[in-house]
């Protein structure tokens, strides 16, 4: 935990080119996480790209920074994660080839693929399946390939991939679950490959628990904060040395406890606490 203690050294990535400060791309910025982390971006200077699906939402994300940040600029790329293909991927590229960009956030994730987001793997539709699949670790994973060229002609340069303490395998989200575990795993092998060939490219994966978001209506609590205060939290470990950190303190402190808790007396309280969930969205949902 002792990384909490470090400053966060983003300002590295902060540059001027040809008269212009270095560019950041978030995706999944239209709400939650991601619009948090493009918040404090532009607070720091940043000129930021907005991804996500909705052209309408991005854009009331896109009028707010411009409000809010008047000396930053601010464009949208429009792809949907869930069922992108390897044009999608090329065009968004493709649109970034005129800018400076330094950094990469990797928050798009979640289960809004599904109708309901606690049920079986069986209840699950292939097509569900799949989309799961492509917004937790398919799309990172194409998009931070093709823009690694990208990041290393610019170094130094950061990706930041968002992950979940859930990465411990938690029933009812069979699928869900184990996506960010390969969040965690790519963060780590990707961090060591670039480092290895000498590359100015620090990849630091940040893992989360309950944030309070559009997806998450839970109240603001000790364990459960605000997604701009996560963002805060999240953007505050960088460079703290590490290829997984815990972004959240009190997330930390969850994470400690699944570590240091027996296997059978943890998956006993996941099942008892996931079950009653599981059980209350099937209801609404049959």
């Amino acid at each position: 935990m002792l990384y909490f203690l470090y400053p966060s050294t983003l300002g590295r990535y902060l540059r001027d080119y040809q008269g212009e400060k270095s560019w950041a791309l978030v995706t999944g910025s239209s709400d939650g996480i991601g619009k948090g982390i493009a918040h404090e971006l532009c607070s720091h200077g940043f000129n930021v790209v907005l991804h996500g699906r909705n052209a309408e939402k991005l854009s009331r994300v896109q009028a707010s920074l411009l409000a809010d940040y008047p000396k930053v600029q601010v464009r949208k790329v429009i792809a949907d994660a869930g069922s992108f293909t390897a044009s999608a991927i090329d065009d968004i590229v493709a649109n970034l080839q005129d800018i400076h960009l330094t950094v990469l956030v990797n928050n798009v994730g979640g289960t809004a693929a599904l109708d309901v987001d606690f049920k079986t793997l069986e209840e699950h539709t292939a097509k569900e399946v799949d989309a799961v699949i492509n917004i937790n670790l398919r799309f990172t994973t194409q998009l931070t390939r093709a823009l690694l060229p990208t990041l290393q002609r610019n170094e130094p340069s950061l990706i930041m991939n968002i992950g979940s303490i859930s990465e411990v395998g938690m029933p009812w989200l069979s699928v869900y679950s184990p996506t960010k575990a390969y969040v965690r795993a790519f963060s780590k092998a990707l961090g060591l490959e670039l480092k290895a060939n000498h590359h100015k490219v620090e990849v630091l994966g940040i893992q989360v628990g309950g944030v309070q978001s559009q997806q998450n209506h839970a109240d603001i609590s000790f364990f459960v904060p605000s997604s701009r205060v996560m963002a805060q939290s999240a953007l505050a470990r960088v460079g703290c040395g590490s290829a997984n950190v815990t972004g959240y303190l009190p997330h930390e402190l969850q994470r400690l406890f699944f570590s240091i808790t027996p296997d059978w007396v943890l998956d006993r309280i996941l099942i008892a606490g996931l079950k009653p969930i599981a059980e209350s969205k099937s209801k609404k949902w049959r």
